[in-house]
């Protein structure tokens, strides 16, 4: 099993206005599974219906970035069925509002919509990164996850691929 981190876009209303307000090409996370003995892999991502399994992906896939195999792998698709229909945290969007806000005036807010217990795409995929051992995150407070957005997770990610040939944790 491999372990693949993904960007995506779409057209929708919802899309583009994640792109015009983290100022990225990337409005989507995702997690991609690939199973050695399946004919087709498996995606999880947090969308509007909750956090869920799909056996194919939506939207125009913009990069995606190899994490690993093996164990640490399966240690993330356990966590991805434990997570199964973890409600989407709308109200830490009206938040995040708030934050991108400050980060205009160089302040830094918190979320104060933030439902501990739903989740956005970019932190459910940079949450199983923390979970793994991604050298990433190592340094990462949980509560500073939430925060990084599609955008962000994807240079985060082609920052560190630069100058390693694998992401491999």
């Amino acid at each position: 099993m491999k372990l693949y981190v993904g960007f995506s876009t779409a057209n929708d209303f919802v899309s583009r206005a994640i792109r015009w307000i983290t100022l990225a090409p990337e409005s989507h996370a995702y997690l991609r599974f690939e199973l050695a003995l399946a004919d087709r892999d498996v995606f999880f991502e947090a969308a509007w219906d909750g956090f869920r399994c799909r056996l194919g992906h939506q939207g125009e896939v913009v990069e995606e970035y190899c994490i690993t195999g093996g164990k640490p792998a399966q240690a993330a698709f356990d966590l991805c069925t434990a997570w199964w229909d973890t409600p989407y945290d709308y109200s830490g969007i009206l938040g995040e509002l708030v934050v991108r806000i400050g980060m205009l005036f160089g302040k830094r807010w918190p979320n104060a919509f933030a439902n501990p217990h739903h989740m956005f795409c970019s932190e459910a995929a940079a949450l199983i990164l923390k979970s793994i051992g991604h050298p990433l995150f190592a340094d990462v407070p949980a509560a500073d996850i939430r925060s990084i957005d599609p955008g962000m997770l994807a240079r985060m990610l082609k920052a560190y691929e630069a100058p390693h040939a694998s992401a491999t944790v």
